[in-house]
């Protein structure tokens, strides 16, 4: 080997040196920052047991900075025989976030102590996503305390959750199928989507449930759907579909539940009923009145009970109809007069500027034996009042 060949090899040899060299260096400095960050860690979660508060806290927040070399300590910390420390840890996995702490803090749900039980589900409720699939798995959990906390997680959790939800709902274990419904309602405006398209689902019973979860969101977009899912073969969807029409209490339901009182089963007529007055409330329209007095006529004794009784509440409201109500249609409130009319009902009547209203205020007084007296005034619609008395 010539000299510069020699040459040559020291320096290849040396060249290799070096990195290897760095990288020991690095190793070392590694292994050297895990040991002080171990060290660090087990020393601040022995503070978490100190009966100073501000000492527990600090601890925790510096678990927290520690970040992803603090999580397996305090997972281990959750499952300390001091409540203090299960409390303080739980906090501290929820700031950082890691998705292995899902598993644990879900059985931390299970502790006897409430606070850690609440530290836990905020833990959770922080971590967000990737708990939903676990904290569905713990909507089955036969200890109701964990019901009742991952349920209040999932909500919190919110638009995330409502895939795995919907799903929970086909759960053939009732609490599962209970708690999600509850969480998917909860949850509101963004469940609306999956649970309109869930109304055309094969699946009777969740269709039914879709459609009552609608009217307890109160989803504006979900009124033509429901309207459609009057005509479903399945009369339990058409009663959820009706009843859900009047919470959300858009006018625009009216003629589809005027319908819907022509349905072969009385609960679903019974509930056009109801909907169809909850709707005359909100929309203030006194027109609907007439819809009411129709089916207070019927001769199916559902529909005509439920109208009776909404008229029957109407009647004791009616000033609010004078007063409030849109100008059209009057034939409702000329009924309510001729069957729950009064003495005050009449004069109200009267004196309301509305001709027809007038008219059926003269004939309801003159039908039950009263006179007319009549005294202008500078105040009023038409400028004058009127007052009765009764026939000497």
């Amino acid at each position: 080997m010539t000299r510069r060949e020699a040459d040559h090899s020291d320096r290849t040899k040396q060249s290799a040196r070096i990195p290897l060299i760095g990288f020991c260096v690095l190793l070392v400095a590694s292994g050297l920052y895990w040991l002080a960050t171990s060290g660090r860690v087990r020393s601040q979660i022995t503070h978490l047991r100190d009966s100073d508060s501000n000492v527990r806290m600090n601890a925790t927040r510096a678990l927290i900075e520690i970040g992803a070399p603090a999580v397996e300590p305090l997972i281990g910390a959750v499952r300390d025989p001091d409540p203090r420390v299960r409390k303080q840890a739980a906090e501290a996995l929820g700031e950082i976030k890691s998705p292995r702490a899902v598993e644990p803090l879900i059985g931390t749900l299970k502790d006897t102590d409430q606070d850690v039980q609440r530290s836990a589900t905020r833990a959770l409720i922080e971590i967000g996503a990737p708990g939903v699939d676990p904290l569905i798995g713990a909507l089955k959990d036969t200890d109701q305390d964990v019901q009742e906390s991952a349920t209040r997680a999932l909500i919190e959790i919110g638009a995330p959750a409502v895939g795995s939800l919907m799903g929970a709902l086909r759960d053939p274990n009732q609490d599962v199928r209970v708690s999600a419904a509850k969480a998917l309602i909860e949850i509101g405006a963004p469940a609306a989507k999956p649970l309109i398209d869930a109304l055309k689902d094969p699946d009777p019973r969740l269709r039914s449930f879709a459609a009552a979860a609608l009217g307890k969101i109160k989803a504006p977009r979900a009124v033509e759907p429901l309207m459609d899912a009057l005509k479903d073969t399945d009369p339990r969807l058409r009663e959820h579909a009706a009843s859900a029409l009047g919470e959300i209490q858009d006018p625009s339901a009216v003629e589809p539940l005027m319908d819907t009182l022509k349905d072969p089963d009385p609960q679903v007529r019974k509930q056009a009923v109801e909907a169809l007055l909850q709707i005359l409330v909100e929309s203030r329209d006194r027109g609907l009145v007439s819809p009411l007095v129709a089916a207070a006529k019927s001769t199916d004794p559902a529909v005509r009970d439920a109208a009776t009784r909404a008229l029957g509440a109407i009647a004791a409201d009616y000033k609010f109809f004078l007063t409030a109500g849109k100008p059209h249609d009057t034939t409702g409130l000329i009924w309510l007069l001729k069957v729950y009319g009064h003495k005050e009902m009449a004069l109200d009547y009267l004196n309301s500027g509305d001709s027809e209203l007038e008219n059926a205020g003269r004939d309801w007084a003159k039908a039950h034996g009263y006179r007319i007296k009549t005294h202008h005034v500078m105040w009023g619609p038409t400028g004058q009042t009127y007052q009765y008395d009764t026939e000497e």
